[in-house]
C-alpha cells in the first residue's frame, strides 16, 4: 500500500492519549533525575556548570559550549538537574517540529513522539547531566526543517542548518548531521551554499573560542585535540578497541535497559520496517546521517549506548512517515512499541529501585566503611565526587592495584576494589556486591 492512509474513527482521542503520554515522560525525566554523577562524564558536565576546564575534561575537547550554557541557565533558575530540565524543555520542541513534519492530524506523527518520549535508550539518557539529550533535540529539529523537503526555502533551510550547528555546538561531534543539509543546499545554488556558511559560522566559532578559553591558549588546545582524536581512533574506538563486540548493543536502542539485544534488534528492525515504506526523497535525504554512522562504528566508544541517541528521532521521522502509508489496522498495532518501551523503561528506572543506581550502593558501602581504600576504574572519578575524603585510586588491572601497593610505605591491612572495572580482580573473594577484596599478607 503506497497511499497515505485517512485518519482512522477514533484517532483525535488517541492522539491526545499519546500527546499525554508523550508530556508525561518529558516530566518523569525532570522530576526522577539524580543531582548527583554516577560516572566521569557526568562529573566533567556538573563541574563545567561553575569550571570550565577543558584539560581537566571540563567538559570534554573542545568544548560543549552550548550544553553548558544551557545548563548554566536552568541551574541559574533553580533547577537541581539543570541538564535533565535544559533538555526535557528542547525536546519537547523537537516533538512539536516531528509530529507536525510527520503529520500533524495523523496518529503517526502522536506515535513518533510517544515512543520517542519512553523509549529507554531515549528517557534513560534523559535523567543524565549529559549533552546527549539536548543535542539530539537540536538535531531533530533541524532535520524535521530539512528531510520533508527535497528543495526547502531559503528561510527553511537556514533555519535547519542553523538547528544543526547549534547541535554541534551542544555536542560537537554532532556536526557531521550537517551533512543532512548538504542536499537541500546544492539544490539551491550559490545561495544556499552561502546560507549554510554563514549560518555554521557563529556556532563554528563559539565552539572554537570557548575550546581555546577553556584550554588556557592555541598550543594547549592543539595538543588537546591531537590527544582527542588519538583517543577516539584508538583506545575508546576504532577497530582494535576492545568495545567492539559492543556494536549490536550500541545500535539496538530498543533494547536498552530492557533486556538482551536480541529484544533491541527486533524493536530497530520493526522500526527500520516502516522507515524503508517512507516517500523516497526522505529516505534520500536520510543518508545525511551516514557520516555519523560511520563515526559511530569507527570512533566512538561503543560501551555507552548513548552515542547511538541522535540517529534516533531520525529514524522515527522516516517510520512515522511510513506509518502513514499502512492500515489504521496497522497503525494501532504500532501502539504496542509504545507500551513496551514505556514498560521497559519504568522498570529499568533506579528512579525506584531498591539501592538506586550501581553507584549508590557503592557509596553507601564507603560511607560504612571511611577507613577502606577503594581502587576502581571509570567509577573513580564519581566516587571522589561522592567520598571527598575516602583512599579512591584508578587502576586498569589487579598487577596495577598491586604495583601501587609494593609503593605504599604504609598500605592498609585490606583493600577493596571495584571487580567490574580492575581486570583480573574476579578472581578475589566477594567482599559486597560487586567489591571485591584484597588481603595484604603481613611479614
Amino acid at each position: 500500500m503506497s497511499r497515505e492512509e485517512p485518519l482512522a474513527p477514533g484517532g483525535r482521542a488517541l492522539r491526545l492519549v499519546l500527546w499525554a503520554l508523550a508530556l508525561a515522560g518529558l516530566a518523569w525525566r525532570v522530576t526522577c533525575a539524580p543531582t548527583t554523577p554516577a560516572t566521569f562524564d557526568e562529573v566533567s558536565f556538573l563541574t563545567a556548570l561553575s569550571h570550565y576546564d577543558l584539560l581537566a575534561f571540563e567538559p570534554h575537547f573542545p568544548g560543549y559550549p552550548l550544553a553548558v550554557g544551557a545548563g548554566r541557565l536552568a541551574a541559574g533558575a533553580g533547577s537541581d538537574a539543570p541538564y535533565a530540565l535544559a533538555g526535557a524543555l528542547l525536546t519537547g520542541l523537537a516533538f512539536v517540529a516531528l509530529n507536525r513534519a510527520i503529520g500533524a492530524r495523523s496518529l503517526a506523527g502522536a506515535w513518533a513522539i510517544a515512543i520517542w518520549a519512553w523509549l529507554p535508550l531515549a528517557a534513560s539518557e534523559g535523567l543524565r547531566p549529559l549533552a546527549d539529550t539536548l543535542g539530539t533535540a537540536l538535531v531533530a529539529l533541524g532535520a524535521a526543517l530539512l528531510i520533508p523537503h527535497a528543495r526547502p526555502t531559503l528561510l527553511r533551510l537556514a533555519g535547519g542548518v542553523a538547528l544543526l550547528a547549534a547541535a554541534a555546538a551542544a555536542k560537537p561531534d554532532y556536526a557531521l548531521f550537517l551533512a543532512l543539509a548538504i542536499w537541500p543546499a546544492l539544490r539551491l545554488g550559490a545561495r544556499g551554499l552561502a546560507t549554510a556558511f554563514v549560518c555554521v559560522l557563529p556556532w563554528a566559532l563559539l565552539t572554537l573560542l570557548a575550546g581555546i578559553e577553556g584550554a588556557g591558549g592555541w598550543d594547549p588546545f592543539w595538543v588537546e585535540a591531537a590527544r582527542f582524536l588519538d583517543g577516539h581512533l584508538t583506545d575508546w574506538g576504532g577497530l582494535d578497541a576492545p568495545t567492539r563486540p559492543r556494536i549490536v548493543w550500541a545500535l539496538a536502542p530498543l533494547g536498552h535497559c530492557v533486556g538482551p539485544p536480541l529484544l533491541g534488534l527486533l524493536g530497530t528492525a520493526l522500526l527500520a520496517a516502516l522507515a524503508l515504506r517512507a516517500p523516497r526523497a526522505w529516505r534520500h535525504l536520510a543518508l545525511g546521517v551516514a557520516p555519523y554512522g560511520a563515526w559511530l562504528v569507527f570512533g566512538q566508544n561503543l560501551a555507552h549506548p548513548r552515542h547511538a541517541l541522535p540517529l534516533l528521532p531520525i529514524l522515527l521521522l522516516l517510520a512515522g512517515r511510513g506509518l502513514r502509508r499502512t492500515s489504521p489496522r496497522i497503525q494501532r498495532g504500532a501502539l504496542g512499541l509504545v507500551a513496551l518501551a514505556a514498560v521497559g523503561t519504568l522498570l529499568a528506572s533506579p528512579a525506584w529501585l531498591e539501592g538506586g543506581r550501581p553507584l549508590d550502593a557503592l557509596v553507601v558501602w564507603g560511607r560504612a566503611h571511611p577507613g577502606a581504600r577503594i581502587y576502581a576504574g571509570a567509577s573513580e572519578r564519581p566516587l571522589r565526587w561522592h567520598l571527598p575524603q575516602a583512599d579512591v585510586r584508578r587502576a586498569r588491572d589487579l598487577a596495577g592495584v598491586r604495583a601501587d601497593l609494593l609503593a605504599d610505605p604504609t598500605p592498609p591491612p585490606a583493600v577493596w576494589i571495584l571487580a567490574t572495572e580492575v581486570r583480573g580482580a574476579l578472581e578475589l573473594p566477594q567482599a559486597s556486591g560487586e567489591l571485591r577484596v584484597l588481603i595484604l599478607q603481613r611479614e
